[in-house]
């Protein structure tokens, strides 16, 4: 898990987008006329560090893989009979799930995180090299990699949580144990 500023997250990314050929698709469901855009470098990523939402789950997510990976899709019909299809990462698995969250409203750094549920040799190189690149450019708070603008907003008051609801004893603070 990391807390992260546009500023913070876009070193990490440029940082493994140097080190490997990758392309970030939004995570979800579109409608079947609606194509899905490929993002060619992570700093393209759209409002990258702003969460969309007051909690990690409600946040954009992406599925994050090699250039030369076609992206995998599943159709299906809704119960009103709108014709979808679905991106996510069980049907993509040599990818990752980048969720970059960020700054919320000015008084929060919402949750990021890197995961994936593959054992494929090409996402454990990516998952190796996010986590080489936030150990690089971030510190450790307690149990989380905290960029330094985001460490910046923590020392201001800002709350760095998993999602506003959630109790402030279970937030990210400096002294707080690993």
């Amino acid at each position: 898990m990391f807390f992260a500023t546009k500023n913070d997250i876009t070193e990490v990314v440029n940082a493994v987008d140097q080190a490997m050929s990758l392309k970030y698709v939004r995570y979800g469901s579109y409608p079947v006329d609606q194509k899905y855009e490929i993002i060619e470098r992570g700093a393209d990523i759209p409002n990258l560090g702003i969460a969309k939402a007051d909690q990690n789950v409600g946040c954009t997510k992406y599925v994050v893989t090699e250039k030369a990976c076609p992206i995998n899709l599943e159709h299906y019909t809704r119960t009103n009979g709108e014709a979808r299809y679905t991106i996510d990462q069980l049907l993509n698995y040599d990818s990752v799930v980048l969720t970059p969250a960020g700054a919320y409203a000015d008084k929060a750094v919402i949750e990021g995180e890197v995961s994936t549920v593959s054992n494929s040799p090409v996402a454990q190189a990516m998952m190796k090299k996010f986590a080489s690149a936030l150990r690089k450019h971030f510190e450790k708070i307690g149990r989380a990699y905290v960029g330094p603008e985001a460490a910046q907003l923590l020392d201001q008051g800002y709350r760095l949580t998993q999602a506003l609801q959630s109790p402030v004893g279970s937030d990210v603070r400096r002294g707080s144990p690993p």
